[in-house]
């Protein structure tokens, strides 16, 4: 404020947030302006407690008495993240159909809620498709981290080209419990297709045999 008088100024709280019980404050329904005072700071300090919440809002507004003229805003709003909330997890198939020779699929996996701190997620790899060698892709690892500040990751499925003629075949991620977050959708699915065909009037992959000449022998 501007002069140099003493003032009480009405001061407002409303917003999600509550009170005396999400956060206090040290001032009441007014702010005291002493003679001489200019500015006044009005600290609202969050209140720890076991309710899970997401983010709450916390609007403050001034009425400035009779006299006084407004110069700028009457309001402002303080935001609470509860730090203590479990976020919540998701895996979709963000690129769902892979391919040989090298199209890869992609898992993303999601959080909704607190992204203050790094987030590690495990999950689990099924599917009809293999990841031992030679493989149909290459092998996942067990677990994925969403970076504090990010809302997600991607989990790509590099494909492994192979000259087996194949029906197409499956990559399922399923997200495992953890106490750190609780799950939404917890299972996706990548399908690769193969681009081997089999020899015209072929059915079936084709079967090679290795003999050695008349009396010899082959080692194991």
């Amino acid at each position: 404020r501007t002069g140099s008088g003493s003032a009480s100024v009405p001061i407002a709280f409303s917003g999600t947030a509550l009170r005396n019980t999400d956060y206090t404050a040290p001032v009441g329904t007014s702010i005291p302006f002493a003679f001489g005072e200019t500015i006044m700071e009005v600290i609202i300090t969050p209140s720890s407690d076991s309710t899970t919440e997401g983010i709450e809002t916390n609007p403050v507004t001034i009425s400035p008495p009779a006299g006084y003229l407004v110069s700028g805003r009457t309001s402002a709003t303080a935001t609470l993240s509860d730090l203590g909330a479990k976020p919540l997890i998701s895996v979709a198939a963000s690129q769902a159909n892979a391919a040989e020779p090298a199209t890869p699929g992609s898992f993303l996996i999601s959080r909704t809620g607190p992204t203050h701190a790094d987030l590690p997620v495990a999950f689990t790899v099924a599917g009809s498709a293999g990841a031992n060698s030679p493989g149909d892709y290459v092998r996942l690892p067990a677990a994925a981290i969403i970076s504090a500040n990010a809302s997600s990751v991607e989990v790509r499925v590099p494909v492994i080209d192979d000259y087996v003629v194949e029906q197409p075949e499956t990559v399922v991620v399923t997200l495992t419990t953890s106490a750190l977050y609780n799950r939404g959708t917890s299972s996706a699915t990548v399908t690769i297709t193969d681009n081997d065909q089999p020899a015209a009037g072929d059915t079936q992959a084709p079967l090679i045999t290795l003999t050695g000449p008349s009396g010899a022998s082959i080692n194991p």
